[in-house]
């Protein structure tokens, strides 16, 4: 049995109504404390591009923001058809103002995190990293393949997440305390209980 705040018949106290009270971008803004000679913008917010509960952001080498976003997150309700997508912003004429947004990849699942790669980006989801590709050109996704499989799912907050690459070139990925995970490697089956540091070597995204 499980219930979320607001649940009709479990109303919310006042101290529970101002947790959910969520400012404003402008807001939020002025309640960072920065060091002397420090300042921070609200680049791209939520009331212009449609960014809902960002799980992971990145800057690629054009400048452009892609953000990993998951509306189902914590967990889908049943029968709910989950539509988490990848979402790019970009600053088209370089003034420092995004301009427009698109959807690189959607139809996602629970996605934890993101890496990008040449043509795309590689994103960690429930039981496998996927790599998703744009072979056409036209921005958006039409390529998606599996990587790496077996990916730990018993608490989805654990699960692991690609952290990015080491100088060497392999994909760095975490697994947090309360998963294990089953990976079959070239060199057989893998086993990896509790927290960890996985590293992926011989990743040739463009194969």
């Amino acid at each position: 049995l499980s219930f979320s705040t607001g649940t009709p018949g479990f109303p919310r106290s006042e101290r529970e109504e101002e947790y959910l009270a969520i400012p404003s971008p402008a807001e939020a803004v002025q309640q960072f404390e920065l060091e002397e000679g420090f300042r921070i913008e609200a680049w791209a917010t939520e009331e212009i591009f449609p960014i809902a509960n960002p799980v992971d952001m990145k800057f690629d080498d054009e400048g452009r923001l892609w953000v990993l976003c998951s509306p189902s997150w914590p967990h889908p309700w049943p029968g709910q058809v989950t539509d988490d997508y990848l979402l790019v912003i970009e600053d088209v004429d370089k003034d420092h103002v995004p301009d427009r947004s698109w959807v690189f990849a959607r139809g996602l699942r629970l996605p934890r995190s993101l890496e990008l790669v040449d043509g795309g980006a590689i994103i960690s989801e429930p039981r496998s990293l996927q790599l998703y590709r744009d072979t056409d050109g036209d921005g958006v996704a039409d390529v998606r393949r599996p990587i790496l499989r077996g990916l730990g799912t018993a608490h989805i907050q654990h699960s692991p997440s690609v952290q990015g690459r080491a100088e060497s070139g392999e994909l760095m990925i975490t697994q947090g305390a309360d998963t294990q995970s089953h990976l079959e490697t070239a060199i057989g089956p893998v086993e990896i209980h509790g927290s960890a540091l996985i590293s992926m070597d011989g990743l040739d995204p463009a194969r």
